[in-house]
């Protein structure tokens, strides 16, 4: 039986999901109102740099100041693709992205070679910006299909994934940042992989629009009448199953697990170096002259996407700096309450 901490109290006012407070009450804080006694602030929105100056020694919050360089889909293309022109052969797990209407010109360059066909040999798929849960989310090979004042990212499709019984499948692996100025990360050993709903094929024109065959979003399948959720909390069948079933398929499918986990962690620790100047300095500026310069006023829980091709190496599609923590399923309540109370005694 976990000996309970400190009783402290948290704020969870701007707060929706029923699995922090739990994890909280299961670990002895008491659940406070109030705007100033607090030792925990836990939002679902992102913080500014304001409510940052206003915290007093020993509080904590759960963003950091900055955070939008990794979590906004075009900040995120514009710092690894720098990082990618500086260091080629270390950032090459994060696939082409253009960040539109800004590269509009160079993506369509791309696209579409010498400029002579209307339509591109290859597919990108279009993320609105500030999109979530697979809203706007689609496949094309026309530039021209793209609004032209439209903020996305314009994405290359990474054509051939690795697939487990004929579906495509990405991770959702859980990340704890608990200091930016000096890079602290802890990477889960938990997460969920999310499949498509219909067995995939090979992109072509005909097919680009079958959301179900190519995006794995939780929110875009469970609209799909064969989507189905595993009753046991180790899920290994249905659309959302756990890493250990993932793990698993990979031993018993002759991949190196060690080395993909491994080339994982190296990705995730490099796509946060290339934003840790900018949300080192965010913090910095927040905190200056208050009682800490060191880091540890801010923490971040973040959702990193990762898509394995068919050879087994992992790509960085995305990050989530809010990721849900709805417990629909029993996977979802089994991972996400380890990963909250984790994260809980970690800070």
């Amino acid at each position: 039986m976990r000996k309970k901490l400190k009783r402290l109290n948290v704020n969870l006012s701007m707060c929706k999901y029923s699995v922090i407070e739990n994890c909280c009450k299961s670990l002895g804080f008491k659940i406070t109102q109030s705007e100033s006694q607090w030792h925990l602030f836990w939002t679902d929105m992102s913080v500014g740099e304001e409510r940052c100056m206003r915290l007093r020694r020993p509080q904590k919050l759960n963003h950091f100041p900055g955070m939008q360089e990794i979590a906004h889909k075009c900040k995120l293309a514009k710092n690894l693709n720098r990082m990618q022109t500086e260091l080629p052969g270390l950032y090459n797990f994060h696939p082409e992205t253009f960040s539109l209407p800004v590269e509009f010109n160079a993506f369509q360059r791309a696209a579409l070679g010498d400029g002579k066909e209307k339509k591109s040999r290859k597919t990108y798929i279009v993320k609105p910006d500030d999109g979530a849960c697979g809203v706007g989310i689609f496949l094309t090979r026309k530039p021209s299909s793209i609004p032209r004042k439209l903020s996305c990212v314009a994405q290359r499709y990474m054509g051939k994934p690795l697939l487990i019984e004929g579906k495509k499948f990405d991770l959702r692996l859980y990340v704890l940042v608990t200091n930016m100025v000096e890079l602290r990360a802890y990477l889960f050993s938990e997460g969920l992989a999310r499949f498509a709903s219909e067995a995939y094929e090979k992109i072509s024109t005909g097919n680009m629009d079958m959301r179900y065959m190519h995006l794995t979003n939780y929110s875009v399948n469970k609209q799909h009448k064969d989507f189905e959720t595993d009753e046991e909390a180790n899920a290994s069948k249905g659309s959302k199953r756990s890493l250990g079933f993932v793990r698993s398929w990979l031993r018993a499918n002759g991949y190196d697990v060690k080395k993909i986990w491994e080339d994982i962690e190296r990705c995730i620790v490099k796509t946060l170096l290339a934003v840790q100047p900018q949300v080192a300095h965010a913090y910095r500026t927040s905190i200056a002259g208050n009682h800490d310069s060191v880091g540890f006023s801010c923490f971040d829980l973040l959702g990193f996407d990762i898509l394995l091709d068919e050879e087994g190496k992992p790509w960085v599609i995305e990050v989530n700096e809010m990721p849900s923590f709805d417990t629909a399923a029993p996977i979802d309540e089994a991972v996400k309450t380890a990963v909250v109370t984790e994260t809980l005694l970690l800070v």
